[in-house]
């Protein structure tokens, strides 16, 4: 079994936009913006929950985690969720990891797919459904919820936390919480399965981190030393990142056949790790 946690590139957002979206073939990133793309899509999901479930199924069977299943001949449980932080994805993992020990199960990998750096998490434990399709989460998971700052889609009611927020903490406060994060997330996964999580990620995530951690000199302070070594974000392996192939769907996501292509990948990595540690 392996298992995956991530955001909307794992959960495979937008893939089965050509079931659910009228006229889907007509709209592309040069004749749509992101924001009007979403509004269209929420009118066709039409604020149903068992409507929207079923749209975030119909994703995840369409996803890179569905395709790896297929290659290599085991189940994989892809917990991923759109707009989630690393702190939410590194909530998610404990929670689930231990739930499957508590099973007596023990996934042979897990892989996490970074999100980006600018996001935080609240937890609201009375959390209520929301309206709006793209807010709505698993009852069991609706404390848990992932905002990206500086969002232009915020809701009235995280307004001034957003605005808050914004004004406490610059870019590379950010940064560092994901560093922070990031290490928190392999050493979780390290202490429950034994074994590191392989790690990956949107290719623009690590471009991004990476350009930002340049400008500031931090390796001076040795705080940040052990963190950079906690987290080995500089060290990331770059043949596992995800990188679009063809144009992007009108939603930004990456389409099916930059998912069917990072599958491939995976499994390839997986099978020559496997076949290291078998001394094969």
């Amino acid at each position: 079994m392996i298992y995956v946690n991530g955001d909307s590139f794992t959960a495979g957002t937008g893939l089965s936009d050509h079931e659910f979206v009228p006229d889907f073939e007509k709209y592309n990133i040069d004749n749509i913006s992101v924001y009007d793309y979403y509004k269209l899509r929420e009118k066709a999901l039409d604020n149903s929950e068992e409507l929207y479930k079923l749209y975030k199924t119909r994703n995840k069977e369409l996803s890179w985690s569905a395709r790896l299943s297929k290659i290599l001949g085991t189940k994989v449980i892809n917990a991923g969720e759109g707009g989630s932080s690393m702190s939410s994805i590194g909530y998610r993992t404990m929670l689930d990891l231990t739930k499957l020990q508590m099973e007596g199960i023990t996934p042979e990998r897990v892989i996490i797919m970074l999100t980006d750096e600018n996001r935080v998490t609240l937890i609201q434990t009375n959390r209520t459904v929301n309206s709006n399709p793209y807010d709505l989460r698993d009852v069991s998971r609706g404390w848990l919820e992932s905002i990206v700052l500086g969002s232009h889609e915020s809701t009235s009611v995280l307004d001034p936390f957003i605005k808050e927020t914004l004004l406490l903490q610059s870019t590379n406060d950010l940064i560092i919480k994901w560093l922070v994060e990031v290490a928190l997330v392999k050493n979780i996964v390290k202490s429950l399965t034994g074994k590191y999580p392989i790690i990956t990620a949107p290719e623009f995530v690590v471009r991004y981190a990476v350009t930002e951690l340049k400008k500031v000199n931090l390796h001076t302070n040795q705080l940040f030393s052990e963190l950079f070594s906690a987290s080995d974000i500089l060290n990331i392996d770059y043949t596992l990142l995800m990188y679009p192939v063809n144009p992007p769907l009108p939603d930004r996501h990456y389409n099916n056949k930059t998912h069917a292509v990072f599958a491939e990948k995976i499994a390839t990595y997986i099978q020559t790790l496997n076949n290291k540690e078998n001394n094969i």
